[in-house]
């Protein structure tokens, strides 16, 4: 039960879009900035993938993939691309979120984890 930023990359040539959303339990309002949408994802929400895509008449986005659970996230800091420079992760689990803004970038986080435990980390 949140309503949340989120900023789609790239541009929009028309502007706004329209979204649809399947299943429709979360609703995608976009904001007077491009390519920038209010999100609003109801208590009742089911934590699971949502197909978002974007469309105007003269077509439409591919279908682009929008998680909704109770992870906490975090959004990357930059500079991260040394590990002096590497963005902390004080718990877990968490959610991460980075974007590889040109060739070459990579972004670098740091984890402490007590002896003994396992991380497990997938990339999407």
């Amino acid at each position: 039960g949140t309503t949340i930023t989120v900023t789609a990359t790239g541009k929009f040539a028309t502007w706004p879009v329209q979204v649809d959303c399947y299943p429709a339990h979360v609703q995608w309002k976009p904001l007077s900035e491009n390519g920038k949408f209010e999100v609003t994802i109801p208590p009742d929400a089911p934590s699971r993938i949502y197909l978002v895509r974007f469309y105007t008449p003269e077509g439409s986005s591919v279908v682009k993939r929008f998680l909704v659970d109770d992870v906490p996230c975090q959004m990357e800091t930059e500079p991260n691309n040394l590990i002096k420079s590497g963005n902390p992760i004080e718990t877990v689990p968490r959610q991460i979120f980075g974007v590889l803004q040109k060739g070459g970038d990579v972004d670098v986080y740091r984890v402490s984890l007590k002896a003994g435990s396992t991380l497990v980390a997938t990339l999407d």
